[in-house]
């Protein structure tokens, strides 16, 4: 395979990093307002392949997700691993309400992640991708999957029965969009283009000054060089405050709060 170069590796290689130094019994994910931004980058890769491409990915998962680093030193989120992909074809009025018209019947994919129509071995289209959507949202943000059984069959009857718990760590953004996402009706799942305009995603957003003090032009006391510094990122109470290679400060705040 040869494709685009993505340095930052796996989003689940990054979750094990966060992970590590942590008791089994700890249980920890990624950093909400981390999670808004891959979980925006990934919709709007899935809303390609799915109403662009009419491609079902059908193995969404954190291991597929793959962390491209760009020129600001930003990570993006692409989807990867298209081995199980197929082609699925949609017309009409069902292509516009983002509802397959043909079906796939095969078994495949990674059991945590699995729709329940696909484990019951009922006809599944498109539908199935945004079930897997939301469990990979789940595991960015708990740091585990959402069904985990003592045994495979365990494991599909939590699945088909839609038995999970999000904690109250989780914002309730986080836990209405994987609410929605995690139907067991293919049909009451959302649309793709409704995810982009919900709350959890609209919420990932910069601070930005008011006009009034974009347009201050304060004395210079002197110029400072910071080229030879490194990056730095501090956590505060409600986002985080780094310095990047550019000498730019940049604040991220969390949405929900004022």
């Amino acid at each position: 395979l040869v494709m685009e170069l993505c340095q930052g590796g796996e989003l689940y290689q990054l979750l094990k990093e966060r992970r590590a130094g942590h008791t089994s019994q700890q249980v920890i994910g990624i950093e909400e307002q981390k999670a808004r931004q891959y979980f925006a980058d990934i919709v709007k890769g899935l809303n390609y392949l799915h109403n662009t491409m009419r491609i079902t990915h059908r193995d969404l998962k954190l291991s597929n997700i793959l962390l491209y680093i760009d020129s600001d030193q930003q990570s993006v989120a692409k989807i990867g691993d298209f081995g199980l992909a197929c082609y699925t074809a949609a017309t009409g009025q069902d292509a516009h309400n983002n509802i397959s018209t043909y079906l796939n019947m095969t078994i495949c994919g990674t059991p945590n992640y699995l729709a329940p129509e696909v484990v019951q071995k009922r006809p599944y289209g498109q539908e199935a991708d945004l079930w897997s959507l939301g469990c990979l949202l789940f595991a960015m943000l708990v740091g585990r999957a959402p069904f985990e059984g003592h045994s495979l069959r365990a494991t599909f009857d939590k699945v088909v029965a839609g038995v999970y718990t999000v904690p109250e760590t989780v914002s309730p953004a986080g836990r209405d969009i994987i609410s929605k996402l995690m139907q067991t009706d293919p049909q009451r799942r959302p649309s793709i283009a409704s995810l982009l305009e919900h709350p959890f995603v609209t919420g990932y957003k910069l601070f930005t000054l008011p006009p009034s003090l974009t347009t201050l032009n304060p004395p210079t006391i002197g110029q400072m060089d910071a080229r030879g510094l490194k990056p730095i990122k501090q956590t505060i109470k409600h986002g985080t405050i780094a310095i990047d290679p550019t000498s730019r400060v940049i604040v991220t705040g969390d949405a929900d709060r004022s």
